[in-house]
This record gives C-alpha cells, structure tokens and sequence, in this order.
C-alpha cells in the first residue's frame, strides 16, 4: 500500500528558532511561577509568630531554592548552556507512544506522546508543536497520528549533544529550506 502524501511545509531557520522560543519561554515561566510561590510563602509566614517565622521561613526558602535550580538547570540543559548553538540531523522513527492522564479534581484529560528515534532517542512531544505553520499547526495527538514507523524526522538537537532532542519535525510534512526532493 502507497503512503499518503502530505504537502509540505518550508521549515526554515526562523521557524525553528521561533519553536525554540516557545519552548524557551515555558520553561521560564517555570521560573516564575517558582518566584511567585516564594512571594506567596514569605506573605503567609508574615502572619505567623516570630520563632515559628524563622525556622520555617529557612525551610521553605531552601525548598524554593531547589525549585528554582531544578528550572533553571531544566532551562540551560535544553539550551546547552551559553553556547545556543544547533544543529539539524535526519533519524527514522522506531516508534511511537501516547496516552492520557485524568486529572482527579477537574478530570481534565492530559495527553502526551514520546517519539523514539533510532540513533537519538525519545522525544517528548509538547502539546502545541510548530504554531507557526499554516499546513500543520499540531497537537500533540496530531503529531502522533502522523508519526508511522520508518518516518524520517528533521531532529533539532543542541550542539554539544547533551542527549536532548529539542524539537523534531516529520520529513513528510516538512521540508527543510535550502533541502531538494
């Protein structure tokens, strides 16, 4: 059986750095959420006599802390540090695997996806991929129902490798600029 043909989409250097954007911008908002929840737990302790102030003012000042190193270790690990540089790779696809969780108090379903990728590995799909795209704006469902074993993937990943994919893009809906059929 003949595989469906898509048409493609012009992936360019400006819609990946804007894809990296994105995704930069999650992870600090991230940061600042953790910056909120500290305000949040100083106002709170503010109300509270003076010795129960200082010893769990400490605590959650250290837990805070470790919140705000786990972002911003997140952050510069998907980015590779200073050095944001990239390079583009092509690698087949093994497989693919989705899902949902419920939430228990707002039964909210949340689906997520993880491509596996012959040389480079998994890949954690985000829920919105590629808004930049007039053809495949995606869902992360979207992009699973695309995905077929043997796809070939324009992987985005850091360089120095650090073992991270930051984005992937299917060869069969995307073409990249300057690339010849």
């Amino acid at each position: 059986m003949k595989k469906k043909e898509f048409p493609k989409d012009t992936l360019t250097m400006k819609n990946i750095r804007r894809d990296l954007r994105r995704k930069l911008w999650k992870s600090w908002a991230g940061l600042a959420f953790s910056g909120l929840l500290l305000a949040l737990i100083v106002w709170l302790f503010r109300m509270m006599p003076a010795v129960m102030f200082e010893l769990q003012f400490w605590l959650c000042l250290v837990l805070w802390l470790v919140i705000f190193g786990w972002q911003v270790s997140s952050v510069w690990y998907t980015l590779g540090g200073f050095h944001h540089k990239i390079c583009i790779v092509r690698d087949k696809l093994i497989s693919a695997r989705s899902g949902e969780n419920l939430s228990a108090r707002t039964y909210i379903k949340h689906y997520w996806c993880v491509l596996n990728f012959a040389r480079y590995g998994d890949y954690n799909v985000p829920q919105k991929n590629h808004k930049w795209s007039k053809l495949y704006p995606l869902s992360c469902m979207g992009e699973y129902y695309h995905a077929s074993e043997g796809d070939e993937y324009y992987l985005v990943l850091s360089r120095p490798h650090n073992g991270a994919i930051l984005l992937a893009y299917n060869a069969k809906l995307f073409q990249l600029e300057g690339e010849t059929l």
